[in-house]
């Protein structure tokens, strides 16, 4: 999706890397952002749920927390959780986090990625390598969970 009409907060505009998914959710959907990120992330099959774990702590270092956790989901901290947005935050030696999930409209959910760099040159390249692969499985788990 084009960033044009999309809103962002001052810290995002200044990332290094943003990307933006819209997904169509029913009108009659109550669950909150918070719960819709949980059932993406922490509920997706072993196979998927584990392989992202691994991704963001052996090639993105993330320091994540515990994945049971109700302060984080899948390890990442929720930094913020209102009834039509949550942010999750995590952080490595290479780069920060952040992923926003929330509810745009009746029908439209938006998640919002920005990574900023710490070490530009290993953060990019390794965000090249895995870069292509967020943007598949990120629309593909938020289309999964808002047909639930």
């Amino acid at each position: 999706m084009s960033l044009a009409g999309v809103t962002l907060p001052p810290r995002l505009q200044q990332a290094d890397y943003l990307d933006v998914f819209d997904v169509t959710v029913a009108e009659s959907d109550a669950r909150t952002p918070e719960t819709l990120a949980r059932q993406a992330l922490e509920r997706s099959g072993p196979p998927i749920r584990e392989g992202i774990r691994f991704a963001h702590k052996a090639f993105l270092r993330f320091r994540l927390g515990p994945a049971d956790s109700l302060q984080h989901v899948l390890g990442w901290r929720i930094a913020e959780s209102t009834p039509d947005a949550v942010r999750l935050e995590a952080e490595s030696p290479l780069m920060e986090g952040t992923l926003i999930l929330r509810r745009v409209n009746a029908s439209t959910g938006r998640l919002i990625t920005a990574l900023h760099y710490k070490h530009r040159w290993a953060a990019a390249a390794v965000w090249r390598a895995i870069g292509p692969i967020h943007r598949t499985a990120a629309p593909y788990l938020m289309n999964k969970v808002a047909t639930r």
